[in-house]
């Protein structure tokens, strides 16, 4: 699974490509320090781990909160040991996550899954049996801010990141503090007690692997025949969802039991 490009050792090369023409020759040596010894154990600073979250329009003229987009902007000493960790994750991810999702994942293209889409729906119109076939699209509304910490310890735990590492990304997410910036002054600071940071360079790829252990609950349930996938064409694989970032998309034979099922993955 590529896990020998996160087990090796950190090196100072890693945070020169992360972070360059940035007062080089006078922070470098400190900077590179610092990296290491965060990867060494040594924890985030509480005030480099402070985040301020700002809101971007969705669209002009809103009519509600839920218009708004939060971003957060997290220091550059941050952004740093996340790029270095990202850029592992880059290259181990393609075999680490299923076909399934294109989004954020080297070498993948959203487009492949969206002309996958269109050809199963045609192929269920078109079944002889079609009437008992159906798919259905979830939105995961507010997905970045409803993620469970434990849930991404949990994947990543089941992916084989290495305990050092893993430890270094939690403990990045649960000790941050945050901060609203509001008519361009900071509110007082509050601790998040789930979710992942829009804006943070890791996230993305957090997301995906949460995403991923879904599918793998969804297989796991056609292995045991709770539900059944559409196959194209009929000796081809089976097809039983897809994912677009934080959208998802089932495709699945109609039963009285499946709403359970349903509730039981999601």
């Amino acid at each position: 699974m590529g896990s020998g490009v996160l087990i090796r050792k950190f090196c100072i090369t890693e945070a020169e490509d992360s972070l360059r023409n940035f007062m080089w020759d006078i922070l470098g040596n400190d900077i590179c320090n610092w990296v290491k010894g965060v990867f060494a154990g040594q924890p985030i600073d509480q005030e480099l781990n402070n985040t301020l979250i700002i809101l971007i329009l969705k669209k002009d003229c809103p009519d509600d909160f839920s218009q708004f987009r939060p971003i957060n902007l997290c220091s550059v000493m941050y952004k740093l040991v996340k790029k270095v960790i990202a850029n592992r994750f880059k290259v181990v991810f393609p075999k680490l996550i299923s076909q399934e999702q294109t989004e954020f994942i080297a070498g993948r293209n959203i487009s492949d899954n969206i002309i996958l889409a269109q050809e199963v729906i045609y192929s269920m119109h078109y079944k002889r049996n079609g009437k008992n076939w159906m798919a259905i699209k979830f939105d995961l509304e507010k997905a970045y801010d409803r993620v469970s910490w434990d849930f991404i310890s949990a994947s990543l735990t089941a992916v084989g990141v290495p305990e050092f590492l893993r430890k270094v990304i939690m403990s990045a997410i649960s000790s941050s503090s945050m901060q609203i910036l509001w008519n361009g002054v900071p509110t007082q600071k509050f601790k998040p007690a789930r979710g992942i940071r829009q804006g943070c360079l890791l996230s993305p790829y957090l997301f995906v692997l949460c995403m991923d252990w879904m599918g793998h609950l969804i297989r796991s349930d056609i292995d045991i025949g709770r539900w059944m996938p559409t196959q194209l064409p009929r000796t081809g694989p089976v097809i039983s969802h897809l994912f677009f970032a934080d959208d998802l998309v089932i495709f699945c034979r109609l039963s009285e039991s499946l709403e359970e099922h349903f509730k039981s993955v999601l």
